[in-house]
């Protein structure tokens, strides 16, 4: 953790970072929740971004349980900066051969590339950002 902060600090690079954390994220993660205060007070000083609100996913394995899934977990986003993690990948042999979570990247990756969910998306209200835009749009405020 403590290396992870000091690279980003030295060389002015957003990092995913938490406003805050749950009692659970905590006892889980205790080394981050050791320097969450001091870390978002420094983030904050050089306009870099911190998330308000993380999701990932690791299953069900089902298509259409995993489509409800996102869907809700989208539907039930709150205001703030928000990152949703998905691992997308095309399903092959080489995909087969390093992960034995090739058929849920596969989903993410039909379910995400279907035009029709990122326009329900932007339909919420939802802005899709990158990591530079956010810091950028951060350091014109």
């Amino acid at each position: 953790v403590d290396v992870y902060v000091k690279l980003a600090m030295e060389y002015d690079l957003p990092m995913l970072w938490l406003r805050s954390m749950t009692d659970d994220e905590v006892k889980e993660y205790p080394h981050f929740a050791a320097r969450m205060k001091q870390t978002v007070e420094q983030m904050d000083q050089r306009k870099l971004p911190v998330l308000d609100h993380l999701l990932q996913f690791y299953g069900p394995d089902d298509l259409v349980a995993r489509e409800k899934l996102y869907g809700d977990a989208i539907d039930q986003l709150r205001e703030g900066v928000s990152l949703l993690i998905i691992h997308s990948a095309i399903d092959g042999p080489e995909l087969q051969g390093i992960t034995t979570s090739h058929k849920r990247r596969h989903q993410d990756y039909e379910l995400f590339s279907r035009p029709e969910q990122k326009e329900n998306i932007l339909k919420k209200g939802i802005e899709l950002t990158s990591w530079k835009q956010l810091t950028q749009e951060l350091r014109r405020s």
